[in-house]
């Protein structure tokens, strides 16, 4: 009887060292080409022409006592169904406690998008895989 317990106390110890923590950060404020983004419902942007860069800039504050070493935030664009992956991510930087910091993305947009709502998935993780992600969906519109 022993032994089966330790063994499931072994797998239960293994599947939660498998999911990820939570970063204690938050977003501040997330942008597309200076436009504010809402977290809750869909966010009109322009239709945008083949190749064109947009510029994502994330807020970033720390809710930590303690300095997050070696952040890093990633922007991708989901719902595209014409090229490849669209994503950046900022170079490793780390953020002090109670303090804030600025992250300036680009995402290159394949030929012209379509009309339609694409998801806009923000992600913030520290060198030991702990994360913090918003989604935020963007309704493209016809120009």
């Amino acid at each position: 009887m022993k032994t089966k317990l330790v063994l499931v106390s072994l797998v239960m110890l293994a599947a939660l060292m498998g999911i990820a923590s939570a970063l204690d950060v938050t977003f501040n404020k997330v942008e597309i080409d200076d436009v504010e983004l809402s977290d809750t419902g869909s966010n009109s942007i322009r239709s945008i022409d083949k190749g064109e860069t947009i510029e994502v800039r994330v807020v970033v504050a720390s809710q930590s006592n303690e300095t997050i070493e070696d952040i890093q935030v990633e922007a991708t664009l989901r719902g595209d169904d014409h090229d490849g992956i669209i994503s950046d991510i900022s170079r490793a930087s780390d953020l002090r406690p109670g303090r804030t910091d600025v992250f300036n993305l680009e995402l290159r947009l394949p030929i012209r998008m379509d009309r339609g709502e694409y998801r806009l998935r923000v992600r913030a993780e520290d060198k030991n895989g702990a994360t913090f992600q918003k989604d935020y969906f963007l309704a493209v519109l016809e120009q």
